[in-house]
């Protein structure tokens, strides 16, 4: 934590009482500390959901970019936080930004398996079909493996396109046989 500001190191830390009393004492709650990353960003990866609602309430922007373009939503769904995913949806994230690599929060929970966000996401409204510069979707992403099937079903009950082809005209079948994943499940 070299280097970097008392609100962000507390708030990664979960601190929610020093979050408070820094910000009481006129902290910067937008700084941009290491890799672009706000104060909200380091709360919501690393799961305080304290921290990330004293954040809100206190007027963080909820979707400030970091340097690769990703938000506090992002972090949260690729951490499986899905407290913070409904808090930020609360406080009017947008759920459909794309990061660096034209990502968004759904396919980032959807490839790291956290069914329960990519439902709260689901719900919320969040596109289910966009692509990634790769053209793959949340469904490419959530790929289908055993440990992911959840996410597949979720997203095939709501409607994902089971025949959208990315870049490589592969489509999320394809790809998982490619990539020697367990299908046998589907």
């Amino acid at each position: 934590m070299l280097g970097r500001s008392a609100l962000s190191s507390a708030a990664e830390c979960g601190h929610s009482s020093l979050v408070q009393l820094l910000l009481e004492a006129g902290a910067q709650k937008e700084l941009r500390e290491w890799e672009g990353k706000t104060t909200l960003t380091f709360a919501a990866e690393h799961g305080h959901d304290a921290c990330v609602q004293i954040l809100l309430d206190a007027g963080a922007q909820q979707d400030a970019r970091t340097g690769d373009r990703s938000t506090a939503l992002m972090a949260a769904a690729r951490g499986g936080h899905a407290a913070i995913v409904q808090l930020l949806l609360g406080a009017g994230a947008g759920m459909d930004l794309i990061d660096i690599e034209s990502k968004t929060a759904l396919m980032h929970a959807a490839f790291h398996g956290h069914a329960e966000v990519v439902q709260l996401l689901l719900e919320a409204g969040a596109q289910r079909d966009l692509r990634d510069f790769d053209g793959e979707t949340a469904l490419h992403h959530a790929g289908i493996t055993t440990i992911r099937l959840p996410v597949v079903k979720l997203l095939l009950e709501a409607g994902a396109d089971k025949h959208v082809r990315n870049n490589d005209g592969e489509t999320p079948l394809i790809q998982s046989l490619l990539e020697a994943s367990e299908v046998e499940q589907l």
